[in-house]
């Protein structure tokens, strides 16, 4: 019995740290998706951290952009499906609607904490028509 207590435990104190990292990137992704809608690079790169602000410039996203419109169109919304950890960082996993993709677009925002704070380490999108 007493080790039945322990495995909820741990099941429920997973749940409430992923809740919570859930809670915090949310409004990270949606300033991504929503400056991606928007064409907007200084709203998608708000949140970049070094690593990103020097190795994804404004060239690249509208080159991206550009891409992502023609193939999956216009960001509707998104339900957030789970969270990895890997060296350090969060990789917040998302099933995405888009107007031309007829399949769910998963979204992985990878994020980092500095002084409390959260950073985009990373942001990939996939689809069927992302890959044609």
């Amino acid at each position: 019995m007493a080790i039945k207590k322990v495995c909820l435990l741990i099941v429920v104190l997973l749940f409430s740290l992923a809740g919570g990292a859930e809670a915090a990137a949310d409004p990270v992704t949606d300033r991504l998706l929503t400056g991606l809608n928007e064409n907007n690079y200084r709203k998608f790169s708000s949140d970049f951290d070094q690593g990103m602000k020097e190795n994804f410039s404004e060239a690249h996203f509208r080159t991206i952009h550009a891409d992502i419109k023609a193939k999956i169109g216009d960001y509707i919304s998104r339900k957030f499906v789970g969270m990895e950890e890997k060296d350090g960082y969060k990789i917040m996993i998302y099933h995405a609607v888009f107007s031309k993709e007829q399949q769910k677009v998963v979204v992985r925002t990878v994020v980092s904490e500095l002084n409390g704070q959260l950073y985009v380490s990373g942001f990939w999108l996939d689809s069927p028509n992302l890959r044609k």
